[in-house]
């Protein structure tokens, strides 16, 4: 049974990677977007940004969920490289938010100042002061990332041209 083009047509080694890439990248998505509804992120524009990130992300998924043409391919990859920008950017604004709330950190406050410059970003990037989740910004870049992969990894016999 074929389910959209997601479960591969034989017992390929290729056919298989996609669809497995394509699963995890999908529910990395659909968890993606349940975080961010649950944590009300749509309360100012720019909160509003990583939603466009999976709305783009879910139009790439479309694009390649089917057989790809070269045209949907090369659309999903600009859609997900796209995407992986706006991730990027999501990681590096909550790491900057926990660098700046780092003073201010029950833990940190009488040492912040002395800590390495180095030091101070790791510990504001892995989220151990500041209260912004950079991985969860980072999530919607692996979910770019399984789109990228899914519309490389294509068995030659399921691309169509045309498209």
């Amino acid at each position: 049974m074929r389910l959209g083009g997601l479960m591969p047509s034989e017992q390929s080694t290729v056919g298989w990677l996609r669809a497995g890439v394509l699963l995890l990248g999908g529910l990395g998505l659909v968890g993606t977007a349940a975080q961010l509804a649950l944590d009300r992120h749509w309360d100012s524009t720019e909160q509003l940004i990583p939603w466009v990130g999976v709305a783009l992300n879910i139009v790439a998924f479309g694009l390649v969920l089917r057989r790809p043409g070269t045209r949907r391919a090369f659309a999903a990859r600009g859609l997900a490289i796209v995407v992986f920008v706006i991730a990027a950017v999501g990681v590096w604004r909550h790491a900057n938010a926990n660098y700046e709330a780092g003073p201010l950190d029950r833990n940190y406050t009488d040492r912040w100042e002395s800590m390495s410059e180095t030091d101070r970003w790791f510990r504001a990037t892995v989220q151990s002061v500041g209260p912004a989740p950079t991985l969860a910004a980072g999530a919607l870049a692996e979910t770019a990332l399984a789109v990228l992969i899914a519309s490389m990894v294509v068995e030659p016999r399921m691309v169509r041209r045309s498209q």
